[in-house]
Protein backbone atom coordinates (compact mmCIF):
# COMPACT_ATOMS: atom_id res chain seq x y z
CA UNK A 1 0.00 0.00 0.00
CA UNK A 2 2.87 2.39 0.86
CA UNK A 3 4.42 1.69 -2.54
CA UNK A 4 1.05 2.42 -4.16
CA UNK A 5 0.85 5.70 -2.27
CA UNK A 6 4.38 6.55 -3.38
CA UNK A 7 3.52 5.81 -7.01
CA UNK A 8 0.37 7.88 -6.83
CA UNK A 9 2.18 10.72 -5.08
CA UNK A 10 4.90 10.72 -7.72
CA UNK A 11 2.35 10.74 -10.50
CA UNK A 12 0.30 13.41 -8.76
CA UNK A 13 3.30 15.69 -8.32
CA UNK A 14 4.08 15.38 -12.03
CA UNK A 15 0.56 15.62 -13.36
CA UNK A 16 -1.56 17.48 -10.81
CA UNK A 17 -0.91 20.85 -12.38
CA UNK A 18 -2.24 19.59 -15.72
CA UNK A 19 -5.20 17.94 -13.99
CA UNK A 20 -6.04 21.04 -11.97
CA UNK A 21 -5.26 23.92 -14.34
CA UNK A 22 -5.43 22.51 -17.87
CA UNK A 23 -8.63 20.54 -17.47
CA UNK A 24 -6.86 17.25 -18.25
CA UNK A 25 -8.66 14.21 -16.81
CA UNK A 26 -6.43 11.46 -15.33
CA UNK A 27 -6.40 8.18 -17.25
CA UNK A 28 -8.69 5.32 -16.26
CA UNK A 29 -5.88 3.60 -14.38
CA UNK A 30 -4.97 6.60 -12.23
CA UNK A 31 -8.62 7.50 -11.56
CA UNK A 32 -9.06 4.02 -10.10
CA UNK A 33 -5.81 4.11 -8.15
CA UNK A 34 -6.49 7.56 -6.70
CA UNK A 35 -9.91 6.41 -5.47
CA UNK A 36 -8.44 3.26 -3.91
CA UNK A 37 -5.47 4.94 -2.20
CA UNK A 38 -7.40 7.88 -0.77
CA UNK A 39 -10.63 5.99 -0.14
CA UNK A 40 -12.64 8.71 -1.88
CA UNK A 41 -14.96 8.93 -4.84
CA UNK A 42 -14.06 10.79 -8.03
CA UNK A 43 -16.44 13.58 -7.08
CA UNK A 44 -14.82 13.91 -3.63
CA UNK A 45 -11.39 14.08 -5.26
CA UNK A 46 -12.64 16.82 -7.55
CA UNK A 47 -11.75 14.94 -10.73
CA UNK A 48 -15.20 13.72 -11.63
CA UNK A 49 -15.00 13.08 -15.39
CA UNK A 50 -16.71 15.46 -17.75
CA UNK A 51 -19.42 13.94 -19.96
CA UNK A 52 -19.90 16.22 -22.96
CA UNK A 53 -18.48 13.52 -25.29
CA UNK A 54 -21.64 11.45 -25.13
CA UNK A 55 -23.79 14.56 -24.85
CA UNK A 56 -22.72 15.44 -28.38
CA UNK A 57 -24.89 12.55 -29.54
CA UNK A 58 -27.99 14.56 -28.64
CA UNK A 59 -27.73 16.72 -31.75
CA UNK A 60 -30.60 16.25 -34.16
CA UNK A 61 -30.33 14.23 -37.34
CA UNK A 62 -29.56 15.90 -40.66
CA UNK A 63 -32.31 14.12 -42.52
CA UNK A 64 -35.85 12.98 -41.79
CA UNK A 65 -36.47 9.33 -41.15
CA UNK A 66 -39.68 7.67 -42.07
CA UNK A 67 -41.49 6.10 -39.12
CA UNK A 68 -42.72 2.60 -39.99
CA UNK A 69 -46.08 1.26 -38.92
CA UNK A 70 -46.34 0.37 -35.23
CA UNK A 71 -46.59 -3.36 -35.88
CA UNK A 72 -43.66 -3.34 -38.29
CA UNK A 73 -41.41 -1.53 -35.83
CA UNK A 74 -42.44 -3.85 -33.00
CA UNK A 75 -41.48 -6.84 -35.11
CA UNK A 76 -38.08 -5.30 -35.87
CA UNK A 77 -37.35 -4.40 -32.25
CA UNK A 78 -38.64 -7.63 -30.78
CA UNK A 79 -40.55 -5.75 -28.07
CA UNK A 80 -43.68 -3.72 -27.63
CA UNK A 81 -43.51 -0.04 -28.52
CA UNK A 82 -46.04 2.75 -28.46
CA UNK A 83 -46.21 5.25 -31.30
CA UNK A 84 -47.91 8.50 -30.30
CA UNK A 85 -49.13 11.29 -32.51
CA UNK A 86 -47.62 14.72 -31.96
CA UNK A 87 -50.64 15.87 -29.93
CA UNK A 88 -50.64 12.71 -27.80
CA UNK A 89 -46.93 13.12 -27.17
CA UNK A 90 -47.41 16.70 -25.99
CA UNK A 91 -50.11 15.61 -23.54
CA UNK A 92 -47.93 12.75 -22.29
CA UNK A 93 -44.94 15.03 -21.77
CA UNK A 94 -47.08 17.61 -20.01
CA UNK A 95 -48.37 14.94 -17.65
CA UNK A 96 -44.83 13.71 -17.01
CA UNK A 97 -43.84 17.21 -15.99
CA UNK A 98 -46.86 17.51 -13.69
CA UNK A 99 -46.35 14.20 -11.89
CA UNK A 100 -45.14 14.71 -8.33
CA UNK A 101 -42.08 12.44 -8.10
CA UNK A 102 -40.79 13.29 -4.67
CA UNK A 103 -37.80 11.00 -4.95
CA UNK A 104 -37.21 11.30 -8.66
CA UNK A 105 -34.33 13.55 -9.68
CA UNK A 106 -35.51 16.41 -11.95
CA UNK A 107 -32.51 15.88 -14.23
CA UNK A 108 -33.54 12.29 -14.86
CA UNK A 109 -37.08 13.39 -15.54
CA UNK A 110 -35.72 15.91 -18.01
CA UNK A 111 -33.67 13.19 -19.68
CA UNK A 112 -36.75 11.01 -20.00
CA UNK A 113 -38.66 13.91 -21.54
CA UNK A 114 -35.82 14.41 -24.01
CA UNK A 115 -35.73 10.73 -24.86
CA UNK A 116 -39.49 10.62 -25.37
CA UNK A 117 -39.11 13.36 -27.95
CA UNK A 118 -37.14 10.81 -29.89
CA UNK A 119 -38.42 10.56 -33.41
CA UNK A 120 -39.76 13.53 -35.32
CA UNK A 121 -41.44 12.39 -38.49
CA UNK A 122 -43.54 14.34 -40.94
CA UNK A 123 -46.57 13.53 -38.78
CA UNK A 124 -44.84 14.54 -35.56
CA UNK A 125 -45.05 11.01 -34.14
CA UNK A 126 -42.75 9.81 -31.40
CA UNK A 127 -41.75 6.36 -30.19
CA UNK A 128 -42.21 5.49 -26.53
CA UNK A 129 -40.12 2.57 -25.29
CA UNK A 130 -41.07 0.67 -22.12
CA UNK A 131 -37.51 1.05 -20.75
CA UNK A 132 -37.90 4.82 -20.67
CA UNK A 133 -41.20 4.86 -18.80
CA UNK A 134 -39.95 3.24 -15.58
CA UNK A 135 -38.44 6.04 -13.43
CA UNK A 136 -36.84 3.83 -10.72
CA UNK A 137 -33.74 2.75 -12.69
CA UNK A 138 -33.12 6.35 -13.78
CA UNK A 139 -33.33 7.52 -10.17
CA UNK A 140 -30.86 4.86 -9.04
CA UNK A 141 -28.54 5.72 -11.94
CA UNK A 142 -28.47 9.36 -10.83
CA UNK A 143 -27.34 8.39 -7.35
CA UNK A 144 -24.69 6.04 -8.75
CA UNK A 145 -22.87 8.68 -10.79
CA UNK A 146 -21.15 9.92 -7.64
CA UNK A 147 -20.85 6.55 -5.91
CA UNK A 148 -20.89 3.36 -7.99
CA UNK A 149 -22.09 1.21 -5.09
CA UNK A 150 -25.46 2.98 -5.30
CA UNK A 151 -26.11 0.99 -8.48
CA UNK A 152 -27.22 -2.64 -8.59
CA UNK A 153 -27.16 -5.50 -11.09
CA UNK A 154 -30.84 -5.09 -11.94
CA UNK A 155 -30.41 -1.42 -12.85
CA UNK A 156 -27.38 -2.11 -15.04
CA UNK A 157 -29.30 -4.89 -16.78
CA UNK A 158 -32.11 -2.40 -17.42
CA UNK A 159 -29.74 -0.10 -19.29
CA UNK A 160 -28.04 -3.02 -21.03
CA UNK A 161 -31.46 -3.92 -22.44
CA UNK A 162 -32.03 -0.30 -23.42
CA UNK A 163 -28.70 -0.36 -25.27
CA UNK A 164 -29.83 -3.48 -27.11
CA UNK A 165 -33.03 -1.66 -28.04
CA UNK A 166 -30.95 1.21 -29.40
CA UNK A 167 -29.06 -1.24 -31.62
CA UNK A 168 -32.33 -2.60 -32.93
CA UNK A 169 -33.63 0.89 -33.57
CA UNK A 170 -30.45 1.69 -35.48
CA UNK A 171 -30.78 -1.46 -37.56
CA UNK A 172 -34.40 -0.48 -38.27
CA UNK A 173 -33.23 2.88 -39.67
CA UNK A 174 -34.50 4.81 -36.62
CA UNK A 175 -31.21 6.61 -36.00
CA UNK A 176 -32.85 9.83 -34.80
CA UNK A 177 -34.33 7.92 -31.88
CA UNK A 178 -30.96 6.51 -30.93
CA UNK A 179 -29.36 9.97 -31.03
CA UNK A 180 -31.88 11.12 -28.44
CA UNK A 181 -32.04 8.04 -26.18
CA UNK A 182 -28.36 7.07 -26.01
CA UNK A 183 -27.00 10.27 -24.42
CA UNK A 184 -29.81 10.22 -21.87
CA UNK A 185 -28.00 7.45 -19.96
CA UNK A 186 -24.59 6.74 -21.51
CA UNK A 187 -22.64 9.52 -19.68
CA UNK A 188 -23.90 8.26 -16.32
CA UNK A 189 -23.03 4.63 -17.12
CA UNK A 190 -19.62 5.86 -18.29
CA UNK A 191 -19.02 7.50 -14.92
CA UNK A 192 -19.68 4.13 -13.23
CA UNK A 193 -17.31 2.41 -15.66
CA UNK A 194 -14.60 4.82 -14.55
CA UNK A 195 -14.90 3.87 -10.88
CA UNK A 196 -13.37 0.77 -9.34
CA UNK A 197 -16.26 -1.38 -8.12
CA UNK A 198 -17.89 -4.77 -8.61
CA UNK A 199 -20.05 -3.17 -11.31
CA UNK A 200 -17.23 -1.61 -13.32
CA UNK A 201 -16.88 -4.36 -15.92
CA UNK A 202 -20.62 -4.58 -16.59
CA UNK A 203 -20.85 -0.81 -16.92
CA UNK A 204 -17.85 -0.85 -19.26
CA UNK A 205 -19.60 -3.43 -21.45
CA UNK A 206 -22.60 -1.11 -21.82
CA UNK A 207 -20.39 1.91 -22.52
CA UNK A 208 -18.35 -0.01 -25.10
CA UNK A 209 -21.51 -0.96 -26.96
CA UNK A 210 -22.81 2.60 -26.63
CA UNK A 211 -19.71 4.10 -28.22
CA UNK A 212 -19.60 1.37 -30.85
CA UNK A 213 -23.15 2.30 -31.77
CA UNK A 214 -22.26 5.98 -31.81
CA UNK A 215 -19.34 5.31 -34.14
CA UNK A 216 -21.63 3.41 -36.52
CA UNK A 217 -24.13 6.26 -36.51
CA UNK A 218 -21.53 8.86 -37.39
CA UNK A 219 -19.26 6.78 -39.64
CA UNK A 220 -21.21 7.67 -42.85
CA UNK A 221 -19.84 11.21 -42.57
CA UNK A 222 -23.07 13.20 -42.56
CA UNK A 223 -22.80 16.85 -43.58
CA UNK A 224 -23.19 17.98 -40.00
CA UNK A 225 -20.75 15.50 -38.51
CA UNK A 226 -17.19 15.13 -39.86
CA UNK A 227 -15.53 11.74 -40.06
CA UNK A 228 -13.32 12.29 -37.00
CA UNK A 229 -16.42 12.25 -34.76
CA UNK A 230 -17.06 8.58 -35.48
CA UNK A 231 -13.36 7.83 -35.09
CA UNK A 232 -13.33 9.44 -31.64
CA UNK A 233 -16.22 7.25 -30.52
CA UNK A 234 -14.59 4.09 -31.88
CA UNK A 235 -11.40 4.95 -29.97
CA UNK A 236 -13.42 5.26 -26.77
CA UNK A 237 -15.03 1.89 -27.54
CA UNK A 238 -11.57 0.31 -27.72
CA UNK A 239 -10.62 1.95 -24.42
CA UNK A 240 -13.68 0.70 -22.54
CA UNK A 241 -13.55 -2.78 -24.10
CA UNK A 242 -10.24 -3.22 -22.27
CA UNK A 243 -11.94 -2.32 -18.99
CA UNK A 244 -14.82 -4.70 -19.74
CA UNK A 245 -12.34 -7.53 -20.41
CA UNK A 246 -14.73 -8.91 -23.01
CA UNK A 247 -12.88 -10.42 -25.99
CA UNK A 248 -15.83 -10.15 -28.38
CA UNK A 249 -16.25 -6.47 -27.61
CA UNK A 250 -12.49 -5.93 -27.88
CA UNK A 251 -12.40 -7.47 -31.37
CA UNK A 252 -15.51 -5.54 -32.46
CA UNK A 253 -14.07 -2.26 -31.18
CA UNK A 254 -10.67 -2.78 -32.82
CA UNK A 255 -12.32 -3.77 -36.09
CA UNK A 256 -14.54 -0.69 -36.01
CA UNK A 257 -11.63 1.59 -35.16
CA UNK A 258 -9.71 0.11 -38.07
CA UNK A 259 -12.70 0.73 -40.32
CA UNK A 260 -12.59 4.41 -39.39
CA UNK A 261 -8.93 4.57 -40.41
CA UNK A 262 -9.78 2.76 -43.64
CA UNK A 263 -12.50 5.29 -44.52
CA UNK A 264 -10.07 8.12 -43.71
CA UNK A 265 -7.69 6.70 -46.33
CA UNK A 266 -5.20 5.35 -43.77
CA UNK A 267 -5.08 1.82 -45.16
CA UNK A 268 -1.89 0.69 -43.47
CA UNK A 269 -3.15 1.92 -40.09
CA UNK A 270 -6.47 0.14 -40.69
CA UNK A 271 -4.70 -3.15 -41.44
CA UNK A 272 -2.44 -2.78 -38.40
CA UNK A 273 -5.46 -2.14 -36.14
CA UNK A 274 -7.32 -5.17 -37.52
CA UNK A 275 -4.30 -7.40 -37.02
CA UNK A 276 -4.10 -6.33 -33.35
CA UNK A 277 -7.37 -8.20 -32.82
CA UNK A 278 -6.17 -11.55 -34.21
CA UNK A 279 -4.78 -12.90 -30.89
CA UNK A 280 -8.27 -12.67 -29.36
CA UNK A 281 -10.02 -14.77 -32.04
CA UNK A 282 -9.68 -18.13 -30.22
CA UNK A 283 -11.87 -16.68 -27.46
CA UNK A 284 -14.71 -15.28 -29.60
CA UNK A 285 -17.60 -16.72 -31.60
CA UNK A 286 -17.39 -17.74 -35.28
CA UNK A 287 -19.46 -14.67 -36.27
CA UNK A 288 -17.00 -12.26 -34.64
CA UNK A 289 -14.12 -14.17 -36.24
CA UNK A 290 -15.73 -14.00 -39.66
CA UNK A 291 -16.37 -10.26 -39.42
CA UNK A 292 -12.74 -9.55 -38.57
CA UNK A 293 -11.49 -11.81 -41.36
CA UNK A 294 -13.66 -9.85 -43.81
CA UNK A 295 -12.11 -6.56 -42.74
CA UNK A 296 -8.56 -7.94 -42.91
CA UNK A 297 -9.22 -9.32 -46.40
CA UNK A 298 -10.45 -5.90 -47.60
CA UNK A 299 -7.46 -4.14 -46.05
CA UNK A 300 -4.96 -6.54 -47.64
CA UNK A 301 -6.72 -6.27 -51.00
CA UNK A 302 -6.46 -2.49 -51.12
CA UNK A 303 -2.83 -2.46 -49.91
CA UNK A 304 -1.51 -3.70 -53.26
CA UNK A 305 -1.10 -6.67 -55.57
CA UNK A 306 1.68 -8.25 -53.49
CA UNK A 307 -0.98 -8.88 -50.80
CA UNK A 308 -3.46 -10.65 -53.12
CA UNK A 309 -2.70 -14.07 -51.66
CA UNK A 310 -3.28 -12.88 -48.10
CA UNK A 311 -6.49 -11.10 -49.13
CA UNK A 312 -7.83 -14.29 -50.72
CA UNK A 313 -6.77 -16.31 -47.69
CA UNK A 314 -8.69 -14.16 -45.23
CA UNK A 315 -11.69 -13.97 -47.53
CA UNK A 316 -11.82 -17.78 -47.50
CA UNK A 317 -11.44 -17.81 -43.70
CA UNK A 318 -14.33 -15.36 -43.39
CA UNK A 319 -16.62 -17.65 -45.41
CA UNK A 320 -15.52 -20.74 -43.49
CA UNK A 321 -16.17 -19.13 -40.10
CA UNK A 322 -19.50 -17.49 -40.97
CA UNK A 323 -22.29 -19.35 -39.09
CA UNK A 324 -25.49 -20.64 -40.68
CA UNK A 325 -27.62 -18.70 -38.19
CA UNK A 326 -25.72 -15.46 -37.46
CA UNK A 327 -28.71 -13.92 -35.70
CA UNK A 328 -28.39 -16.57 -32.96
CA UNK A 329 -24.97 -15.24 -31.98
CA UNK A 330 -25.01 -13.07 -28.81
CA UNK A 331 -22.70 -10.60 -30.59
CA UNK A 332 -24.96 -10.31 -33.64
CA UNK A 333 -26.33 -6.83 -33.03
CA UNK A 334 -23.03 -5.02 -32.55
CA UNK A 335 -21.09 -7.18 -35.00
CA UNK A 336 -23.21 -5.87 -37.92
CA UNK A 337 -22.65 -8.98 -39.99
CA UNK A 338 -25.78 -10.05 -41.83
CA UNK A 339 -25.69 -11.69 -45.29
CA UNK A 340 -25.91 -8.27 -47.00
CA UNK A 341 -22.75 -7.13 -45.20
CA UNK A 342 -21.00 -10.37 -46.15
CA UNK A 343 -21.74 -9.81 -49.86
CA UNK A 344 -20.66 -6.16 -49.57
CA UNK A 345 -17.33 -7.12 -48.04
CA UNK A 346 -16.85 -9.77 -50.70
CA UNK A 347 -17.50 -7.16 -53.35
CA UNK A 348 -15.06 -4.66 -51.83
CA UNK A 349 -12.28 -7.26 -51.71
CA UNK A 350 -13.01 -8.52 -55.23
CA UNK A 351 -12.94 -4.97 -56.62
CA UNK A 352 -9.53 -4.29 -55.13
CA UNK A 353 -8.30 -7.65 -56.44
CA UNK A 354 -9.48 -6.73 -59.93
CA UNK A 355 -12.11 -9.49 -59.99
CA UNK A 356 -14.88 -7.28 -61.37
CA UNK A 357 -17.34 -9.99 -62.33
CA UNK A 358 -17.11 -11.53 -58.86
CA UNK A 359 -17.65 -8.07 -57.35
CA UNK A 360 -20.71 -7.51 -59.56
CA UNK A 361 -22.14 -10.92 -58.66
CA UNK A 362 -21.65 -10.18 -54.94
CA UNK A 363 -23.62 -6.93 -55.25
CA UNK A 364 -26.37 -8.72 -57.18
CA UNK A 365 -26.59 -11.24 -54.34
CA UNK A 366 -26.86 -8.37 -51.84
CA UNK A 367 -29.60 -6.73 -53.91
CA UNK A 368 -31.56 -9.97 -53.88
CA UNK A 369 -31.55 -9.94 -50.06
CA UNK A 370 -32.16 -6.22 -49.37
CA UNK A 371 -35.94 -6.27 -50.14
CA UNK A 372 -36.36 -9.07 -47.58
CA UNK A 373 -34.60 -7.34 -44.71
CA UNK A 374 -33.85 -3.93 -43.19
CA UNK A 375 -30.44 -2.40 -43.81
CA UNK A 376 -29.13 1.07 -42.92
CA UNK A 377 -29.53 3.54 -45.78
CA UNK A 378 -25.80 4.29 -45.73
CA UNK A 379 -25.09 0.60 -46.39
CA UNK A 380 -27.50 0.55 -49.33
CA UNK A 381 -25.79 3.61 -50.86
CA UNK A 382 -22.36 2.03 -50.40
CA UNK A 383 -23.58 -1.02 -52.33
CA UNK A 384 -24.88 1.17 -55.18
CA UNK A 385 -21.54 2.99 -55.42
CA UNK A 386 -19.68 -0.32 -55.48
CA UNK A 387 -21.93 -1.68 -58.19
CA UNK A 388 -21.16 1.39 -60.32
CA UNK A 389 -17.43 0.73 -59.86
CA UNK A 390 -17.85 -2.93 -60.82
CA UNK A 391 -19.76 -1.89 -63.96
CA UNK A 392 -16.83 0.34 -64.98
CA UNK A 393 -14.45 -2.58 -64.56
CA UNK A 394 -16.71 -4.70 -66.77
CA UNK A 395 -16.88 -1.98 -69.43
CA UNK A 396 -20.63 -1.46 -68.97
CA UNK A 397 -21.22 2.27 -69.49
CA UNK A 398 -24.99 2.16 -69.19
CA UNK A 399 -24.96 0.34 -65.84
CA UNK A 400 -22.16 2.49 -64.43
CA UNK A 401 -24.08 5.71 -65.21
CA UNK A 402 -27.33 4.32 -63.85
CA UNK A 403 -25.80 3.26 -60.53
CA UNK A 404 -23.58 6.32 -59.98
CA UNK A 405 -26.53 8.66 -60.49
CA UNK A 406 -28.62 6.59 -58.09
CA UNK A 407 -25.83 6.70 -55.49
CA UNK A 408 -25.42 10.46 -55.85
CA UNK A 409 -29.18 11.08 -55.56
CA UNK A 410 -29.56 8.90 -52.46
CA UNK A 411 -26.50 10.37 -50.70
CA UNK A 412 -27.64 13.94 -51.38
CA UNK A 413 -31.15 13.13 -50.13
CA UNK A 414 -29.78 11.61 -46.91
CA UNK A 415 -27.05 14.22 -46.38
CA UNK A 416 -24.21 11.70 -46.54
CA UNK A 417 -21.13 13.65 -47.54
CA UNK A 418 -18.88 10.62 -47.62
CA UNK A 419 -20.96 8.60 -50.07
CA UNK A 420 -21.68 11.68 -52.18
CA UNK A 421 -17.94 12.25 -52.45
CA UNK A 422 -17.42 8.61 -53.40
CA UNK A 423 -20.09 8.86 -56.10
CA UNK A 424 -18.24 11.87 -57.47
CA UNK A 425 -14.97 9.89 -57.53
CA UNK A 426 -16.71 7.01 -59.31
CA UNK A 427 -18.05 9.42 -61.90
CA UNK A 428 -14.59 10.85 -62.45
CA UNK A 429 -13.46 7.30 -63.17
CA UNK A 430 -16.30 7.02 -65.71
CA UNK A 431 -15.09 10.24 -67.36
CA UNK A 432 -11.56 8.90 -67.63
CA UNK A 433 -12.80 5.60 -69.08
CA UNK A 434 -15.21 7.14 -71.62
CA UNK A 435 -13.89 10.70 -72.18
CA UNK A 436 -15.67 11.28 -75.50
CA UNK A 437 -19.00 9.68 -74.67
CA UNK A 438 -21.85 12.20 -75.02
CA UNK A 439 -23.95 10.52 -72.31
CA UNK A 440 -21.11 11.05 -69.84
CA UNK A 441 -20.99 14.76 -70.67
CA UNK A 442 -24.73 15.02 -70.03
CA UNK A 443 -24.43 13.42 -66.59
CA UNK A 444 -21.50 15.73 -65.77
CA UNK A 445 -23.88 18.69 -65.75
CA UNK A 446 -25.96 17.01 -63.04
CA UNK A 447 -22.81 16.33 -61.01
CA UNK A 448 -21.82 20.00 -61.39
CA UNK A 449 -18.33 19.00 -62.50
CA UNK A 450 -16.38 19.97 -65.57
CA UNK A 451 -15.16 17.68 -68.31
CA UNK A 452 -11.87 15.95 -67.66
CA UNK A 453 -8.97 16.37 -70.03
Amino acid sequence: MLQDEHDIATTYSCSSQRWETEGVIPSLYFRQRLCEVFGMSLAELGIFPRVPRAAALQESATSEERLPADGVLTERLGEEVVVLTGQEAELFLARLGAIDMAHFDPQRRSAIRSALQAVGSASGAVIVLPHILDPEPWERLTRATTQALNINEETLEHFAELTTTCWRLHNANQTTTVKQVLPAFLPQIEAIAQQSSIYQKKAAEIVTQGYLLASFIYTPGCMKYPLHVGQRYSKLAVQYSEVAQDFSLRVAALRDHGLGAFIAGKTEEALETHLRALPFLPFVSPLVQSRLYMSIASAYAICGKHNDTLASKYLDLAHEAYPRQPEADPSYLYTISNPVVVHLNDGLAYMDLGRYQDAWDSMENANDIIPKTTVPESLRIEIINLQARAAIGLGNLEASLTYVEAARGASVAQGYNLWQSEAYEVFQQIQRTWPDEQRVKGVAERFHVGETS
